[in-house]
């Protein structure tokens, strides 16, 4: 299970760079890969405290500031352990991804678009439903200690 998680996020590794240096003009090919999954799981680890949160009725990204700071660190720290993950993983299994046909270098480019948009998505509804749910329980505090 884990060897194929290594190389499911080897090869996305290896699918953006060759995204990305076929669309840009510059040689930072690898830091935009590095950014583009480390702010994907970002939104899936800070998502995943607010729900938390929410679920214990804690007020713990109630403010803007606390949401940056959590998500700041939580990008820091995924952009760092991302890089050493990549020192290790991509050369391992790099020679496997380059014998892959065109073909199915496609259809793996399209599904882990895919894949990034719809947790994207996912996590962008998820916190508002996290946040609305905040809200109402404050909301319902204050109207019990105003009776």
């Amino acid at each position: 299970m884990i060897l194929m998680l290594e190389r499911w996020y080897a090869f996305t590794i290896l699918l953006l760079r060759r995204l990305f240096r076929m669309s840009s003009f510059d040689e930072l090919f690898e830091w935009k890969a590095r950014t583009v999954i480390s702010i994907a799981e970002t939104l899936i680890s800070v998502s995943a405290i607010a729900l938390i949160s929410a679920a214990a009725g804690s007020a713990f990204l109630e403010s803007q500031a606390a949401f940056v700071c959590c998500g700041a660190i939580v990008l820091g720290v995924l952009y760092w352990v991302n890089g050493v993950a990549e020192r290790r993983l991509v050369p391992r299994f790099e020679k496997e991804f380059r014998g892959l046909s065109k073909r199915q270098r496609i259809a793996a480019t399209i599904a882990i678009t895919l894949l990034l948009a719809l947790t994207t998505a996912g996590v962008l509804l998820s916190a508002a439903a996290a946040h609305k749910k905040l809200v109402s329980a404050r909301g319902h505090v204050a109207l019990y200690l105003v009776r």
